[in-house]
């Protein structure tokens, strides 16, 4: 399922070429990372890391 839409947004020119399911799954224990170490202030600093980390894979 990854590879497919992965594909079609690489196709679309939104995601970078080299992005890679290993990729995604870092970004997602980032995350839990940056969730756990932020007691009382988990939803901004998630929300702030994913922003972060998905402009890494555009290729804008």
């Amino acid at each position: 399922m990854f590879a497919s839409i992965a594909q079609h947004a690489t196709n679309a020119g939104m995601l970078r070429h080299d992005v890679t399911v290993g990729d995604v799954l870092a970004i997602l224990q980032g995350n839990a990372g940056v969730i756990a170490h932020s007691p009382g202030n988990e939803i901004p600093a998630s929300a702030r890391f994913v922003e972060l980390a998905l402009r890494g894979l555009r290729t804008d």
